[in-house]
């Protein structure tokens, strides 16, 4: 065998071993983080239940955290927020959405296109949520969302149902909570699993 032949050989065995290396980083840091969160996020949504009724979720160590990773919310705030969370259904996920969407700023408003987005949770004032939100009895009109209890509790109603309309999929409630985002839903997540640890 000749040296040109060899040389074609190896090339091509390095360009070979280029493409599974390559392959294997994409998998690692995109695909397989996405199919092990699937998998695990509806644990961690019966973990949370499961935590909540046995009030495993320690108040004052939410109130730290909070502090801790909130734009300018004092401790007494803090454990405000805490208190009013820590009511709601999935605790620890709303701390994280909270975390994410206004860093604890109450009075954070944004525009999303034409839509006014309010509060804590960045709640989407699409007429269909204030239409759902005022028949639950949650709101009488816009600017009660710059309430924190009533946003809290507005946005805990709205991802309850989203939830549910996913059968506990958080990966794709995420998405549809926030638009559409998978990076948003990984970032909530990756919050989501710290704090678990953090406050038990």
């Amino acid at each position: 065998m000749n040296q040109s032949v060899l040389s074609k050989i190896f090339m091509l065995a390095f360009y070979f071993l280029v493409g599974v290396v390559i392959g294997y980083i994409i998998y690692t840091h995109t695909l397989k983080p996405q199919v092990i969160t699937v998998v695990k996020t509806k644990t961690l949504v019966k973990k949370q239940l499961i935590y909540k009724k046995q009030k495993l979720i320690n108040s004052i160590m939410l109130a730290k955290w909070i502090y801790h990773n909130s734009f300018r919310c004092s401790f007494r705030q803090a454990k405000e927020y805490a208190g009013i969370i820590l009511k709601e259904p999935y605790p620890l996920l709303i701390a994280s959405i909270i975390q994410r969407e206004s860093s604890f700023d109450s009075t954070a408003t944004n525009r999303v296109g034409r839509t006014l987005v309010i509060g804590l949770m960045q709640i989407y004032c699409t007429k269909d949520h204030i239409r759902q939100l005022k028949k639950a009895g949650i709101i009488n009109n816009i600017r009660d969302l710059y309430d924190p209890e009533v946003n809290i509790r507005a946005g805990a109603f709205i991802l309850a149902d989203i939830i549910k309309i996913n059968n506990g999929n958080l990966v794709k409630s995420l998405e549809m909570y926030c638009g559409g985002s998978r990076r948003y839903s990984s970032r909530v997540l990756e919050t989501l699993g710290q704090l678990t640890l953090d406050v038990k």
